[in-house]
């Protein structure tokens, strides 16, 4: 998948069209139209990891064309996820909307029956 068509999947997934995504990304709108009508070849590193950074994926995935399974980070955590949280969201990814919504209510359920890491409990209380 080339870098634009991650581009356009991402923009799918989050419903955004290339104006929110400038807007909510801090890129102009015209840096991310030239992407499809001059290419994305001379791409500012500036610009490539605040797209990185606002879809919460990795430079790796964006950028290698053979990498297609959405390799997400945290902008603000130093480390990848771990494989746990990286298989959930994959999985996440896959649903459709009706399938997010139960992830999203279960999700609740357990947290309302008391599945809360030790340290967590407490911020909770």
């Amino acid at each position: 998948m080339t870098f634009l068509e991650k581009l356009d999947f991402l923009m799918k997934e989050n419903d955004l069209n290339k104006k929110r995504l400038s807007d909510r990304a801090g890129i102009p709108y015209s840096t991310i139209d030239g992407f499809y009508k001059q290419g994305y070849a001379n791409i500012k590193l500036s610009t490539f990891k605040k797209l990185c950074d606002y879809f919460g994926v990795t430079m790796d995935y964006l950028a290698r064309d053979e990498i297609e399974k959405i390799e997400y980070y945290s902008p603000n955590k130093k480390d990848l996820y771990n494989p746990e949280e990286k298989e959930l969201l994959e999985m996440y990814s896959q649903l459709n909307n009706s399938g997010r919504e139960k992830i999203l209510e279960r999700g609740s359920e357990l947290l309302e029956l008391g599945y809360i890491e030790k340290g967590d409990a407490e911020k909770m209380a």
